[in-house]
């Protein structure tokens, strides 16, 4: 230091140390902090697109848009109700962020089981139905999914064309790979 001038360390070295800290901070990369979309889901649960009790897969087309398939189980669950494989497909698209997401979706699943008479067979009816739901997706890939809506069965000879629709549901959890 030369004679007569005084080192002045005050607030302002501090502030631009502090700024410049910031700036370097913020200009780091983000690509760490985005995860990517995802690209297949896989869920097990109950409902109409997971074939009753069963699972479903899920395999994205675009971030937001996807094609599913699902697969399970009819039980007997009253007397003489029909049992046995069930299957469904769709399409899923999605609003929202990463981890919280809205969507609507179009399907073809079982709609409807019936029981003919005391002691007649009963029937099952496929049909296409809308659903409106919401999906939880967790940055390490668990999933959890829950939809209901209102689907028609085709095929059944009701007296009242409003004892064709049924309402629709489901609910499951899985994994999401990215």
């Amino acid at each position: 230091m030369l004679p007569g001038t005084e080192r002045r360390t005050g607030i302002s070295a501090h502030f631009a140390a502090v700024l410049a800290l910031g700036l370097a901070v913020s200009a780091a990369p983000v690509s760490a902090q985005t995860p990517s979309p995802p690209r297949i889901t896989a869920l097990v649960g109950a409902g109409h697109d997971m074939g009753w009790f069963g699972g479903q897969a899920e395999g994205y087309i675009l971030p937001r848009l996807s094609l599913f398939a699902g697969l399970g189980y009819t039980p007997d669950i009253e007397n003489d109700n029909p049992t046995g494989a069930t299957f469904a497909f769709g399409v899923r698209q999605y609003a929202g962020g990463q981890r919280h997401r809205g969507f609507l979706q179009a399907s073809v699943s079982q709609v409807m089981v019936t029981t003919r008479g005391e002691t007649g067979s009963g029937e099952r009816f496929y049909g296409p139905g809308i659903q409106a739901g919401y999906s939880f997706l967790a940055p390490g890939g668990l999933t959890a999914l829950v939809s209901a809506g209102v689907g028609y069965a085709l095929g059944l000879d009701a007296a009242d064309a409003s004892d064709d629709f049924a309402t629709l549901f489901n609910v499951g959890i899985g994994y999401t790979w990215r």
